[in-house]
This record gives C-alpha cells, structure tokens and sequence, in this order.
C-alpha cells in the first residue's frame, strides 16, 4: 500500500513538473513571414499573448497550457491549439470554436512561428 501511494505521489509531482515546464517553455517571441507582413506572437509569463504585425499592436489575448498543449484566445471566440516543435518553434495545429467544437489542422497545413526570444 505504501509503494502505491509513493508511486502516485511521484506521478502527481511528476504531472505537475511537467505542465510548468511547458509553460516555461512557450514563454517568449515567435515571428513569421507572410508575404510581405511579419507576424509576431509575444506569450508572457502572466498567460496573456499579444500579437503584432509589421511592429504595430494588432491583437491581445489569454494564453494557457491545457493538457500538453498551448491554447490562446483572442477574444474573438475561436482558441488556436498549437504545439511546441523540437526546434523550439511552434505550430497551430488545431482551432476551438465557439461551443467547444475542435477542428484539427491537416498536418501539411500548419501553420508555424519560429521563436526569436
């Protein structure tokens, strides 16, 4: 019964280490090229996001780690779900809409930041 307990213990602590972790992770800049403009996604410590294009403030929202995965609201309804990369970039991967409905992105259309800062 002890060996159960520790090994739940550990599981938990475990589980937690990892949600910070990610976290940590995610906290920085992203850009991308599209065309001629530059997109930047700033995720901040205190789970808000903001977004930039060519320099000028174009967005704000909330950020925050839900099981593995980054969702990051815009106010506008939609979730974006995005996924960190092993080089450190990210990728949208999938959109929540309104009600809760999940829509996964084909893989070969992702959409992917590369992390600058």
């Amino acid at each position: 019964m002890k060996n159960t307990l520790l090994v739940i213990v550990a599981l938990l602590v475990g589980g937690c280490a990892a949600t910070s972790s990610l976290e940590e992770k995610v906290v920085g800049a992203y850009e991308r090229k599209i065309g001629e403009d530059t997109i930047r996604l700033v995720f901040l410590k205190n789970g808000v996001r903001k977004g930039y294009a060519n320099g000028k403030k174009a967005e704000e929202g909330k950020w925050s780690a839900v099981g593995g995965e980054i969702h990051a609201d815009a106010g506008d309804g939609v979730t974006s779900v995005l996924s960190i990369n092993k080089d450190g970039s990210i990728s949208i991967i999938a959109e929540i809409y309104g009600g809760g409905k999940r829509q996964d992105v084909p893989k070969t259309e992702h959409v992917t930041f590369k992390r600058i800062k």
